[in-house]
Formats: structure tokens, sequence, C-alpha cells
């Protein structure tokens, strides 16, 4: 083993290495050890203490096949990752077909036995996505970590599930060349056909309702002057309209109708040791609420349906007075 070197003498060095152990004193006189390996310190009391957990081995899974098939704990763990790559079919492989590259991070004990641990599953080809849970006793599910494909598409890896964004985690204003495609395909659709004598009644009503507007936050942020006039209905008075004409809570039936709320959301409260204290309530980080929405473009082809039919009466009144 080297001679311990004091901090000074170190620092003079570009470095001092011998058999992947570097060496230096502290300024109290404890000789500090950085194996490649681990790192040994020694306290005031010169007893030796250790920080074990740097990657030993590196990255990268050994092999395909092997190892175990519950990618759970330390059964199937090198450090740093998986002992092998999961494949589909596996116990508690990701949501998607294919291979990952399996990672586990745990708290404090770093050998598969505490209940507290974090896995990610890194795509081993193409065409997949990052997954990711975490274990506080006992496991969450896979939450899916979005990223662009290799040919530059940004999606999901299963269909018409997720969402982008919440009513209260709301993206602000989306940018794009073309708009938005909507699935239309009549073979997935039950048909009920033209709107009612009532439905008709309520879209004329709600085209009288239709205004100029400006957003609160625009006008704080801007003043009353400066934030600008958008166009379009109150959601809530088309929803009362529509109960006028359809029947109290009818609005519940239209998808062009939203409404969702959601409770406080609160900071978890850790012990000294990382671990959930049950029963113990941290910070506020969400205010409860509730908010109503409209899809502009379906309540618009309501209205605009809505506008056809009347401009057909109109022009039956017109030919019979002819």
């Amino acid at each position: 083993m080297a001679d311990e070197q004091d901090w000074a003498a170190f620092a003079d060095q570009d470095h001092l290495k011998e058999d992947d152990t570097l060496l230096a004193r502290t300024s109290g006189g404890g000789g500090v050890e950085i194996p490649g390996e681990h790192i040994v310190a020694r306290r005031g009391d010169d007893e030796p203490f250790h920080a074990p957990g740097l990657l030993q081995g590196g990255f990268g899974a050994e092999t395909i096949s092997g190892g175990v098939d519950d990618w759970d704990d330390a059964s199937n763990a090198i450090s740093g990752s998986g002992k092998r790559l999961m494949r589909t079919g596996d116990t508690n492989h990701p949501p998607k077909d294919g291979y990952y590259h399996p990672f586990t991070f745990e708290y404090d004990t770093k050998d598969g036995s505490n209940a507290k641990m974090t896995q990610i599953a890194i795509p081993y080809l193409t065409n997949s996505t990052i997954f990711y849970r975490i274990k506080n006793s006992t496991w969450s599910g896979w939450e899916e970590v979005l990223s662009s494909m290799q040919n530059g598409d940004f999606r999901p890896s299963t269909d018409g599930v997720g969402n982008l964004g919440f009513t209260n985690a709301r993206f602000d204003t989306v940018y794009a060349t073309t708009g938005s495609i909507s699935t239309s395909d009549e073979r997935e659709k039950t048909w009920r056909g033209a709107m009612t004598d009532d439905e008709y009644a309520a879209a004329l009503q709600i085209i009288d309702e239709l205004g100029f507007y400006q957003w609160n936050d625009s006008i704080a942020a801007k003043g009353q002057d400066a934030a600008r006039f958008h166009f379009g209905p109150r959601a809530q008075r088309v929803f009362a309209i529509l109960d006028e004409h359809l029947g109290e809570d009818a609005w519940h039936h239209y998808a062009f109708a939203c409404y969702d709320s959601w409770e406080a959301e609160y900071a978890e409260v850790l012990d000294d040791k990382g671990d959930i204290v049950p029963g113990e309530q941290g910070g506020l980080i969400r205010e409860a609420g509730d908010r109503y929405g409209i899809r502009t473009e379906q309540l618009t082809m309501f209205l605009l349906a809505a506008q056809a039919r009347r401009q057909s009466a109109l022009e039956a009144r017109i030919e019979l007075l002819e």
C-alpha cells in the first residue's frame, strides 16, 4: 500500500494511485483510503467505517438467458444493473413487448432487502420506451417515460389510454404545423344519428351565448388593456342551457361538456431512515379544486349542425312564400 500523504502534497500531484487506491490525510490526521470498489475512512477514534455503493463491474446485463424471471430484488442483480435482459413474458416486465436493460436503485442496504427501491427499464432494441417504477413496501405500476423514437415520432407504448396533461396540470400553447387527428372510423362507432328537436333548441340558444372574453390570468399579468380577447362559450352557461332543454344534469351525457376535480396534495413526511411516517402530513403541494371545460371541436360541430338545420328551415319557408 502506498504511503499516506497530506492534502497539500496530494494537491500538488495529478493523482496518487497504487492498486486502484487513492490515499490522503485529513486535517485531523486520519487517513482516507479511496479504492476503486468502495471508500474506507477513519474517524477521530481511528475506527474505520465503509461507504459502499460505488459501481463494481460497470453497467449492462450479462446475458439474455439465465438469471431469474422475477426481477424484483438482488436475486437477479449485479452491481448497477440486472443479471440479464428482461424479456417479454417475464414476471414484472414493463407493459410493452421487447427486451429491456434492468437497473435497480435502493435506499440504504443496496442488497435487495430494503422495502424502498426504484427500478428503471431501458429498451435494448428500437421502437420502445423507458419505464420506471417505485417500491414503498409494495411495487407501483410501471410508469412510461415518453421520448421521441428514432424516426422522430413521440408516442406512448399503449394506444388510447394515457392523457397529455391533466385538468390541474395543463400545457399552455401547443404549436403544430397541422391540426390534431381524432379517430373517426365508423367501424368503431355505434351511430345514433341527427340531433333531436330539444338538442336543436339548446344549440340555437348556445349560439346566442357565444361572445368575447379575456382570461383573468392574462389581465393580472398584462393589464386590462393589453390582455387579448378570445371568442367562445362559458362552459357553465352551456351546461345550464343543455339542462334547461334536456333535463337536470343532462350535460353529463355529452362529451363536449367536461368537468374534472382533484383532491389536495400534501408532501410525505419521512423519518431519519427515509421511511414514510404513517398518518403524518407534510406541507401543501397543491390545493383541492375543480374545473369546467369544453371540447371545442365537438361543440363547434354541434352548433354548425344546428345552424345548417336553421338555414334549411329558412330556405324551405322562402320557397313556400315564392
